[in-house]
């Protein structure tokens, strides 16, 4: 499969690997001349698509796709310009052909008929202006047809009575916002035998009545005219539907698991017959206290998760207590954006997840001795009062939901923390009346506090903790947590000044801190911490890092970004770090790392002070160096970088850098971007493979030396960003014959080409510009 992406300018392969291509795609800004020459290289061809740029399909196209291109059996078309003729005499010449789409053209309809004749396996026709009044001839019969998509045409109930009989064994058919007569839906096509799914969204029947022992997907969206629809489908597994204007659903199958009834505001009868449903969903449906009485234990013996959703809802209290008694294998109700209910009062024996939200309820009542789950979401009415409840009521609960509630306090959070014993997690986020946690000694395993804004201390001693999340809790002063089995624990955005930050656990192994401007008490005591992340301590120094995490023995990635007080780092304090990463540390001048280090991973951005010789130290004292990253550094001027390991290389906005001279021998993929004062460079890089290089413009002297290939790919880049090049070396390096006549023909200010010890290519050209010197 080949895919041309928006990414590729141009693409140089060799013809020989153009014959293995099965599948070709086209990004939307293609042009003509380019798919044409891809469409030349191509003769074993079997997929070729051209739906996101038919702007450029025209009749010579279909030519050359029918002479070239023999092995097709697959063609997207979209819209263009090419004439119903030409499509089809491309279609009769592709004898491999199966399937053909062909959308949003304006086409005659004795294409569809010739095209029958041809006996393709898939014809997609959508939106292609046809008008089809009368019945096919006998010629146009194809039992070969299984896909069939005539959505948005003009069809005749004549024609479309005759589907049966002109194609017996389809299995796939569209008919979307295409007008059908009841009696067509109920009648003609309920004698495809064969048929799988149909598709007759948007139809204007007013009643439909579909009985299929095959079907298994059916699509009867946007059925705005539709006032009943009954279906009896054993095999049925999806349905969509929805109507403004329907009142009655009647549904008979045996395999349908799933059932979302959406935007029905007249819905006031409901008959399901289900015994395989276990999902049933209602959003935006108006008449639920005349449909909820209606449903049958004995028709729905699976169910296991009811949701009611949308403003239109009506449902009532009591109707809902009453319906979770009668489905004795109900797991889950979920009640979402419903308005007008004030008071919940539920018993439910079986029942394991309840979640409210979005709702304008006061106060709930709730019998349900298994619950396991409680999210109550957005209720801005709900106060502590009303949590108070649950602590006598739910002793099996293990997970609560409380964010986004206006007037819950930390004093409700607490008191369930003491009541619910066997309760494991916790969320209230987005709760701005708490503004201090203080809990000890709780089996809660799982703690959320994201974006309580009003948040100033959290203390918290416990054995069983293990994940903390306290992101933008912007007013956070003070943080003091001894938890043993604490593994994950997240503080980030606290913008309004960290003050206090201790922590113990055996177990953490990553700590994110950011927006520490007054920085009083800093403790890390994680001998198992594996990643640390400082941004914006503005308090911190080296000495007080070094100090704070010394019993953090194991860290293998650290990152420090926006601490202006460091100077100068050394991390001999770490001997297990991987990946180092420095941002904007704008009076860091030194940065030691030992040979007993293990660093793979080097990122330097923004470090205004960091100059030429330290990187080059730092290549040099790091053996195992694979990735190296440097942005943003002014005081780099002249770069040399010698290392045997470095991999991937990435140079960017050095603004000063002039020169550069690298020997790497395992480096494969190098990066140098808008290093725009950079006039001459060296690379001696034998095992480079991508080059991505950008706005060199003042680059006039480039040396390649020891590269193992050097391509066109390579050449357009060099061209495209380095506009100004002088004079080219390529030493000891495996030249392309594309590669050398591209740079003859393309580099306009390009005086010298010097090629020393390489493998010249045996087409090479002569110059068209005389004054080019070959050497």
């Amino acid at each position: 499969m080949a895919q041309v992406n928006q990414y590729f300018n141009r693409i140089a392969l060799d013809e020989q690997v153009w014959e293995t291509v099965w599948t070709l795609r086209f990004p939307p800004f293609a042009t003509f001349e380019r798919v044409m020459d891809y469409l030349k290289m191509c003769p074993e061809l079997k997929t070729f698509d051209i739906e996101k740029c038919s702007h450029v399909l025209n009749d010579e196209m279909m030519a050359t796709i029918s002479q070239k291109c023999p092995s097709i059996m697959n063609l997207l078309l979209g819209s263009g310009k090419a004439t119903s003729q030409a499509v089809l005499d491309a279609v009769k010449q592709l004898d491999r052909l199966e399937e053909l789409h062909l959308q949003d053209s304006v086409i005659d309809p004795s294409l569809f008929t010739q095209l029958l004749e041809d006996g393709l396996r898939a014809i997609h026709l959508p939106n292609c202006g046809m008008s089809i009044d009368d019945v096919l001839d006998d010629a146009s019969r194809n039992p070969a047809l299984t896909e069939l998509d005539l959505s948005r045409n003009d069809l005749s109930s004549a024609f479309i009575d005759s589907i049966p009989d002109f194609f017996p064994n389809l299995e796939i058919l569209k008919l979307e916002e295409v007008p059908i007569p009841a009696n067509s839906v109920s009648n003609a096509l309920t004698r495809l035998d064969h048929l799988k799914r149909l598709d007759l969204g948007q139809n204007n029947c007013i009643a439909i009545h579909f009985r299929h022992d095959n079907i298994e997907s059916l699509d009867l969206e946007g059925s705005n005219t539709s006032q009943s629809i009954q279906l009896e489908c054993p095999k049925l597994q999806e349905l969509k539907m929805d109507g403004k204007f329907l009142n009655t659903i009647r549904i008979n199958s045996e395999n349908l698991n799933y059932l979302d009834l959406h935007n029905l505001p007249c819905l006031t009868n409901l008959a399901l017959n289900l015994p395989s449903l276990t999902d049933l969903y209602f959003a935006h449906c108006g008449g639920m206290d005349q449909v909820i009485p209606t449903l049958n234990p004995r028709d729905l013996p699976a169910l296991k998760k009811i949701r009611f959703e949308g403003e239109v809802v009506r449902v009532r209290s009591s109707q809902l207590s009453a319906f979770c008694q009668s489905f004795p294998k109900l797991a889950e109700l979920s009640l979402i954006d419903i308005k007008r209910i004030r008071e919940i009062s539920l018993k439910s024996p079986n029942l394991r997840s309840l979640t409210i939200r979005n709702t304008g309820f006061t106060d709930f009542n709730l019998n349900c001795p298994n619950l396991e789950s409680l999210t109550v979401n957005g209720c801005k009415d709900l106060w502590d009062n009303t949590i108070f409840k649950l602590k006598d009521s739910f002793f099996n609960l293990k997970s609560i939901n409380f964010n986004n509630s206006d007037h819950l306090s930390h004093d409700g959070i607490l008191q369930l923390l003491k009541s619910l014993r066997n309760l494991e997690e916790i969320s209230a986020e987005n709760c701005p009346w708490i503004t201090s946690m203080k809990m000890e000694n709780h089996v809660i395993k799982i703690f959320k506090l994201n974006h309580c804004k009003g948040l100033e201390e959290f203390q918290v001693e416990s054995s069983s903790l293990e994940v903390l999340q306290l992101d933008w809790a912007a007013k956070i002063k003070k943080f003091n947590s001894k938890t043993p089995k604490l593994s994950q624990m997240s503080l980030d955005g606290a913008v309004g000044g960290l003050e206090e930050f201790s922590i113990s656990s055996e177990t953490l192994k990553e700590i994110k801190l950011s927006g520490m401007l007054k920085l009083e008490k800093f403790e890390i005591d994680c001998p198992n911490l594996q990643s640390l992340s400082l941004i914006k301590c503005v308090p911190l120094t080296e000495e007080l890092l070094y100090k704070s995490t010394s019993r953090c023995s194991q860290i293998r990635e650290i990152e420090i970004s926006g601490c202006k007080e460091i100077k100068n780092l050394n991390f001999q304090t770490y001997p297990n770090v991987e990946r180092i990463s420095l941002g904007e540390l704008r009076n860091l001048t030194q940065v030691s790392i030992p040979n007993s280090c293990q660093v793979k991973s080097l990122f330097l951005d923004w470090c205004a002070k960091i100059n030429d010789t330290v990187v080059s130290l730092l290549t040099q004292s790091n053996p195992m160096l694979t990735d190296l990253r440097l942005l943003g550094l002014p005081m780099v001027k002249s770069l040399s970088i010698r290392s045997s390991s470095l991999e991937r290389l990435s140079l960017e906005k050095c603004l000063n850098l002039k020169s550069m001279v690298l020997e790497c021998s395992k480096l494969y993929r190098f990066q140098i971007k808008l290093c725009k004062m950079m006039t001459s460079a060296h690379l001696n890089c034998s095992s480079i493979k991508v080059l991505d290089i950008d706005e060199l413009t003042r680059m006039v002297d480039l040396n390649f030396e020891s590269f193992s290939s050097v391509n066109a790919i390579m050449m357009h880049r060099i061209r495209s960003h380095v506009p100004n090049l002088v004079d080219f070396k390529l030493k000891s390096c495996k030249v392309e014959e594309k590669a050398v006549n591209y740079a003859l023909e393309s580099f306009a200010k390009l005086n010298k080409l010097k090629l020393e010890g390489c493998d010249l290519p045996m087409g090479l050209r002569a110059p068209k510009r005389p004054k080019l010197d070959i050497d």
